[in-house]
């Protein structure tokens, strides 16, 4: 259904509860744009980033949301883009140990990672691919969103200093096609 800010409909509402997608729900409290105290945090300030880090803070202690991410054919070609239309960037593609990647900023200083996909003709030039959230216990975690939500662990990844553990919600055939994709 057609809708935009000006135009909603029951019927639009119906289909953002039904549909087979995810989406990015932004709270705006209203009067905040004005209120020169209103501060929002990011999740990646804190003193666990160690005092030599940009990222250090007296607080909080730890840092907690990370980023959402949307996946690109070509990183480069989006970066660009997005700096041409004015967007900041907290890491661009060539910088940091991770290349190829990048964390743009949007206007609250949310991280927004843009990462490439294989181009498998995606008809949107970017697509919303992963949330990254900080937690004590990977494991327990990866745990819980199995055990309680139903989601599958798609791959888990150790370095020396962290893991990363890829969650998601499929159907059992979208998993068999994402594995047989995966291995050929």
């Amino acid at each position: 259904p057609e809708c935009t800010m000006e135009k909603t409909s029951l019927e639009c509402e119906r289909y953002l509860n039904t549909m087979n997608g995810t989406t990015v729900e932004l709270t705006h409290n209203h009067g905040s744009e004005t209120d020169d105290n209103f501060k929002v945090w990011n999740g990646n300030t804190g003193k666990d980033a160690g005092p030599d880090s940009p990222n250090y803070a007296e607080t909080p202690a730890v840092r907690g949301f990370g980023h959402i991410a949307f996946n690109c054919d070509d990183v480069y070609d989006a970066c660009a883009k997005l700096e041409a239309n004015g967007v900041k960037f907290q890491k661009k593609p060539d910088e940091g140990r991770m290349k190829g990647l990048a964390f743009a900023l949007d206007p609250d200083g949310y991280w927004i990672e843009i990462v490439r996909r294989e181009p498998l003709g995606w008809k949107e030039y970017y697509n919303l691919s992963q949330t990254m959230l900080r937690v004590k216990d990977g494991p327990a975690s990866a745990e819980f969103y199995q055990k309680h939500l139903g989601m599958t662990l798609l791959r888990r990844l150790d370095f020396s200093d962290f893991s990363l553990f890829f969650l998601t919600s499929v159907t059992p055939e979208e998993l068999k096609v994402a594995l047989d994709q995966r291995h050929n």
